[in-house]
C-alpha cells in the first residue's frame, strides 16, 4: 500500500472532530467486519480491478452482474443460506459509463460543453471494439468455467461446509 499523508485519511477531512469521530469509528466497525468476514463478494472481475482485488484474498470477483435482478437473485440466495452476511452496494455504479461535464463559472453547462463531450464520445476510435472486448471478457468471465464461476462455486462449496 502506497505512503499516504495522515491529513489525507477521510475522516480529518470531514469537518469538525465530532463528525470526524463518527467517520473515524464507522473505518473501525469497517475494518473489524473485514477480519471477520470469510469472503467479500465483489461485482467485478480480476482483469478490471487487479490492484483493488491484491489487496486482500477474501476479495472473491463474482461479477459482472449485469442486472438488478442478478443482484437482487444472489442477495436472497444469499438470504436462503441462512449463513449471516453483510450486503454493501455502490450508489450510481449500475454500469454507468459517461463523460463528465464541466459547468461554466456560473454552474450551467452550455451548448458548447455538450457538444465538445459528444464530439469526444463519437470520435473515440475503437470504441465499438473496445467495447466489444470488455463484453466478451465480462461474458468469459461470468460463463461457465470462467474465473467469476469458478469462483462463486468455491463460494457455494464453501456455504455447504
Amino acid at each position: 500500500m502506497p505512503v499516504m499523508e495522515t491529513a489525507h485519511f477521510a475522516w480529518s477531512c470531514i469537518g469538525d472532530t465530532t463528525s470526524q469521530k463518527i467517520i473515524f469509528d464507522y473505518f473501525v466497525g469497517l475494518l473489524q467486519t473485514w477480519t471477520i468476514a470469510g469472503w467479500w463478494l465483489c461485482n467485478t472481475t480480476y482483469q478490471l480491478e487487479p490492484e483493488a482485488l491484491a489487496l486482500s484474498p477474501n476479495l472473491l470477483p463474482v461479477g459482472p452482474l449485469m442486472e438488478t435482478y442478478h443482484n437482487r437473485e444472489l442477495a436472497l440466495g444469499l438470504e436462503l443460506t441462512g449463513k449471516p452476511f453483510l450486503w454493501v452496494v455502490r450508489r450510481g455504479t449500475d454500469n454507468s459509463v459517461g463523460f463528465g461535464l464541466d459547468p461554466d463559472q456560473k454552474g450551467i453547462i452550455s451548448r458548447e460543453e455538450i457538444k465538445k463531450k459528444v464530439e469526444q464520445l463519437l470520435g473515440v476510435e475503437n470504441l465499438k471494439a473496445r467495447s466489444s472486448k470488455l463484453k466478451e471478457m465480462a461474458m468469459n468471465n461470468i460463463a461457465e468455467g470462467g474465473q467469476s464461476s469458478e469462483n462463486f462455486e468455491m463460494f457455494i462449496k464453501w456455504l455447504k461446509e
